[in-house]
């Protein structure tokens, strides 16, 4: 029978601290497997780092308090993008969408839902084409 494993702090936890809290660069991997590379303020994500989930999306730029805050580029584990801007985990004002396919669309969000006309132009063998596309992709929750 397979065991969790265990965290080993030399390898999951090279985060400096201060007065107990982790405070600093470093490097925290969790239990499910998500792993964060980047800063930390008062035991929290703060300023720049890369947070990697364990089903292989990641999310590289600004953190506030735990949560994404101002630009940042969210890697979906199927190749598409999204970069943009976020307050508090949610996309917040214009961004792009990257798509594998090739094509692109920008977007715009107020708190994390999208509003206006998102406008895809997409680039295949020298072609270009643009027209309105809405989507439903999800967006990106840490835990």
């Amino acid at each position: 029978m397979d065991q969790v494993p265990q965290i080993a702090a030399e390898k999951a936890d090279t985060v400096p601290r201060v007065n107990g809290k982790k405070s600093g660069w470093g490097e925290y991997t969790y239990m499910n497997g998500n792993r964060y590379e980047g800063s930390y303020v008062d035991d929290k994500r703060n300023g720049q780092g890369v947070f990697y989930f364990a089903s292989g999306s990641r999310y590289e730029g600004s953190f506030k308090d735990n949560n994404f805050h101002g630009q940042g580029v969210y890697f979906y584990a199927n190749g598409d993008r999204y970069e943009g801007s976020y307050v508090d985990d949610k996309r917040n004002g214009q961004g792009v969408f990257y798509y594998a396919s090739g094509s692109q669309q920008e977007k715009f969000y107020v708190n994390g839902v999208e509003t206006g006309s998102p406008q895809e132009k997409s680039n295949v063998n020298g072609v270009e084409t643009s027209g309105v596309v809405m989507s439903s992709t999800p967006c990106c929750m840490l835990m």
